[in-house]
């Protein structure tokens, strides 16, 4: 890796792997690919083959050129192309209406015009989600940029898969607030129904009320 390369993977590197709030790191992405490639928005996201959809995790950059829905679900043919596509790390997509997912982004965007940069995500080997950087324009990005881009697999993939593992901690969190809550109140209930000296001196009285 060259000085230049190493520079680059260094500066990535810190950006990704420096905080868990993933909408400042994509900002501080997008601001930091500025200065190599064209790039207008950053976007994070993950495929669930369960619901045969596309969620966004987080995005940053240009008002109009980021996905506004958190999800969206996919056709027959998109998923085929997804289920099926190669084991290449960066795709570059000049002309995203050829692409049949990129139709469907295109769809939701309402952009005619756009190009698109997809670095696959990998953990151990599997598919963990993708980087999508995205340029107003066609034929915006080479080669040169789909290999920058792969620099920054690793710290890339760090970065997502920190985030599902954070938002799924917070999630288990709140079901055991929730669980603490229902069995707080079981059991108010329940101490409501015992009422003290039941057993004694009010033992006639609570016969007579019950």
């Amino acid at each position: 890796m060259q000085n230049s390369d190493m520079a680059f993977f260094h500066k990535a590197t810190t950006i990704f792997c420096g905080s868990l709030d993933l909408h400042k790191v994509l900002q501080l992405a997008l601001e930091f690919f500025e200065g190599y490639m064209p790039v207008d928005s950053v976007t994070m996201s993950i495929y669930d083959p369960d619901t045969r959809t596309i969620l966004k995790i987080d995005s940053a950059g240009t008002a109009g050129l980021q996905m506004e829905d958190e999800s969206f679900e996919l056709s027959d043919e998109a998923v085929e192309s997804i289920e099926n596509e190669d084991d290449g790390v960066v795709e570059i997509l000049n002309r995203l209406e050829d692409d049949v997912l990129g139709r469907l982004v295109l769809e939701k965007m309402g952009k005619k015009e756009l190009s698109v940069l997809i670095l696959t995500l990998k953990i151990d080997g599997q598919k963990l989600g993708v980087l999508a950087l995205a340029a107003s324009g066609h034929h915006q990005y080479t080669k040169e940029h789909a290999r920058l881009l792969e620099l920054v697999h690793d710290p890339a993939a760090i970065a997502l898969s920190n985030n599902l593992q954070h938002k799924e901690v917070v999630k288990l969190k709140e079901l055991l607030e929730d669980d603490n809550q229902y069995l707080n109140r079981q059991l108010h209930h329940i101490a409501g129904d015992e009422i003290i000296g039941s057993e004694y001196g009010l033992k006639h009285v609570m016969e007579m009320v019950r």
